[in-house]
């Protein structure tokens, strides 16, 4: 039988969107699985918190967070107004632009695929306050997204990207990620990738 559900649908519209000759993608397959890692982390810190399975608004909301990088025509001008500076992901105007344009490619394609109005609106919100959180399922979401983070982009982070910049700017992004986890169990899972850069430098620990 074929799974027509949403969150199966939003898995297979990422699967396309991310393939390596679609677009400039932020690192192709290891862009696609920090999505998918999202959904991981977010599935199991909601059962943690709550006992019960989280819902599709979540799901959807965690496999699309970033998804407007999967867009990007023009590195040049995404590394001018992101990567390239010194407060890079501490950049406020940045990060409300890139989770605004990624609520709004969610909110577009889950109209065109049915969905109606107070499912859309819950997925963006959560989507559009992913980096900093709030209530309850937007903070599950952004310690998800932190714990993808770590799961998907440590490694590149401590052995090529240490070297693109320096040891502080890539220990002060991570401590960044972690310091803004939320949830207890959260920060417990976060250990053990916590470890692996404190040879560098942690303010968290």
């Amino acid at each position: 039988m074929t799974d027509n559900s949403i969150v199966k649908k939003t898995e297979l519209f990422i699967e396309e969107v991310c393939r390596p000759e679609t677009g400039f993608n932020q690192q192709g397959k290891n862009f696609l699985k920090h999505l998918k890692m999202t959904k991981f982390y977010a599935e199991k810190l909601h059962k943690h918190e709550t006992g019960i399975s989280a819902d599709d608004t979540l799901l959807v909301a965690s496999l699309m967070h970033d998804i407007e990088r999967a867009f990007i025509k023009d590195k040049d001008a995404y590394n001018k107004m992101y990567s390239k500076k010194k407060d890079g992901f501490r950049n406020k105007q940045f990060l409300e632009y890139h989770q605004k344009l990624s609520a709004e490619i969610a909110s577009r394609f889950l109209f065109e695929n049915g969905m109606d109005q107070s499912f859309v609106e819950k997925v963006c919100r959560m989507i559009r306050n992913h980096e900093t959180g709030g209530d309850f399922e937007t903070n599950i979401l952004k310690d998800a997204d932190s714990l993808a983070f770590f799961e998907t982009y440590i490694d590149f982070f401590l052995e090529i990207q240490v070297k693109r910049t320096s040891k502080e700017i890539v220990a002060d992004k991570l401590d960044w990620t972690y310091n803004r986890i939320t949830f207890d169990y959260a920060k417990e899972l976060a250990s053990e990738f916590i470890h692996k850069y404190k040879h560098i430098r942690c303010k968290s620990l």
